[in-house]
């Protein structure tokens, strides 16, 4: 376990494995790096706009957990390798590893703006928010099998596509509150992409999200499995396909205790 000190920490860093993006804080194995006094008085701070001099925040791998922090400001390239420079312009994680108690704002990527989730990876009691990118404004699960964010805000993210969440393949959404993001194009709250059984939103409530079509739920082939969850007064239509159960929504969707 690391312990880190209040303050903010905006220099330094280093380069992505597999990538030539530098980041502010580069965890490759099972360590906790925990704040003294949390995310009020401690600043992970990365560095932007996007292009070849931007540092993204926080790289976790291997296990690695980031646990009471501010991480703003990361930004991620345009050119390099993808996904490893361009997605995650505040936390790219993957490995299992996971952020907790974290408020995760003001960062932009191609995909994943606030927090990239690729294979494995979990956020626990986070604030995402005011991010953006051109998908997963909030949050991009890609290929994610179990990842789950629990207990989360993710409110206030902008793009043209999936400006809050955009979960690829598979990914849970637990106890979440998804609200206020905006999309230009398509999806303001939760996007359900090719193959997307494995998404799974439960115990949720995405309200007030917006963009010209589907401004709560959208999807590509399949849609999520919504569980005992809210999805009302987003603009452009709650939602588009999914199987619902013990859930409230407009227009009314077949299932158990809807």
């Amino acid at each position: 376990t690391v312990l880190v000190d209040d303050g903010v920490y905006s220099s330094g860093g280093a380069v992505t494995p597999l990538g030539i993006l530098t980041n502010r804080v580069c965890a490759t194995n099972a360590i906790v790096i925990q704040s003294v006094n949390g995310p009020a008085l401690t600043t992970i701070l990365g560095q932007g706009p996007r292009g070849e001099n931007a540092v993204r925040a926080v790289y976790l791998s291997g296990g690695a957990q980031m646990v009471g922090f501010t991480i703003a400001g990361g930004a991620t390239m345009t050119g390099g390798t993808f996904p490893y420079d361009q997605n995650g312009g505040g936390v790219y994680c993957i490995g299992g590893s996971s952020i907790s108690n974290c408020v995760v704002t003001g960062n932009a990527a191609n995909e994943g703006g606030g927090l990239y989730i690729w294979t494995s990876g979990n956020a626990y009691n986070c604030t995402i928010a005011s991010n953006q990118a051109a998908g997963g404004g909030g949050v991009r699960f890609s290929d994610a099998g179990n990842s789950v964010a629990r207990n989360c805000r993710i409110v206030g993210n902008f793009g043209p596509h999936a400006a809050g969440v955009h979960i690829y393949h598979s990914g849970r959404l637990q106890n979440c509150l998804i609200a206020d993001n905006v999309a230009t194009q398509n999806t303001g709250g939760v996007y359900a992409d090719w193959g997307s059984q494995g998404a799974i939103i439960e115990n949720c409530t995405i309200a007030g999200n917006s963009a010209p079509l589907y401004g709560g739920i959208g999807h590509v082939v399949n849609g999520p499995t919504v569980r005992n969850s809210i999805i009302h007064g987003n603009s452009g239509g709650n939602w588009s396909a999914g199987t619902f159960v013990y859930s409230a929504t407009t227009p009314l969707p077949s299932g158990a205790g809807n």
